[in-house]
């Protein structure tokens, strides 16, 4: 999932087009899902070839946040798969255990408070819909709180219950220009 808000670094610079490791970050995400044998793969873009040609399907969201971020993938997914997020530095390690994961539904993540990628079914579907109509502004709810309503939890409190993977081997999201700079 490439699409969002480009908030975060001076200018709005794309965080999915971070140089880390010799490879931009989409382009180094997508590479490493056809090294695990992934090749249905589809990328949200705020306009057609905003990224550029990436080799894989793209389509264009509502460059909104977290819910509906999560909604936009509905139409291709329908039921099962996997949103893997843009602006994260993924290791193969983590790859590798979000793509073997053979949970129906699962939210991957650190202990830190990141989350990274949604493995999705219909009931995910099915509660991220519920939520968006239930919220005044969804454009701002982000995966937590669709992560605490599936748990019957009040959406306002972080506490992990069922349907998640910990995944703490340096794995992380590049939300400012100083999480850049652990990987650049």
């Amino acid at each position: 999932m490439a699409s969002g808000s480009f908030s975060g670094w001076e200018g709005n610079f794309p965080r999915q087009l971070a140089v880390v490791k010799g490879e931009r970050l989409l382009d180094r995400t997508v590479r490493q899902l056809k090294e695990k044998g992934i090749t249905d793969i589809t990328v949200t873009v705020p306009s057609k070839m905003a990224f550029g040609d990436l080799g894989v399907n793209q389509i264009v969201g509502n460059n909104g946040y977290g819910l509906h971020n999560i909604l936009n993938t509905e139409p291709i997914i329908k039921d099962k798969g996997l949103i893997i997020f843009g602006d994260t530095c993924f290791t193969d390690n983590a790859i590798d255990i979000i793509v073997k994961s053979s949970d129906d539904m699962m939210f991957f993540g650190n202990t830190a408070g990141e989350m990274f990628a949604i493995r999705t079914n219909g009931l995910l579907y099915k509660k991220a819909n519920e939520l968006q109509l239930q919220l005044k502004d969804s454009k701002k709810t982000d995966q937590w709180k669709l992560y605490r309503y599936i748990n019957e939890q009040p959406i306002d409190i972080h506490k992990m219950g069922e349907y998640f993977t910990y995944i703490n081997d340096g794995t992380d999201d590049i939300d400012y220009l100083k999480d850049y700079y652990k990987f650049k």
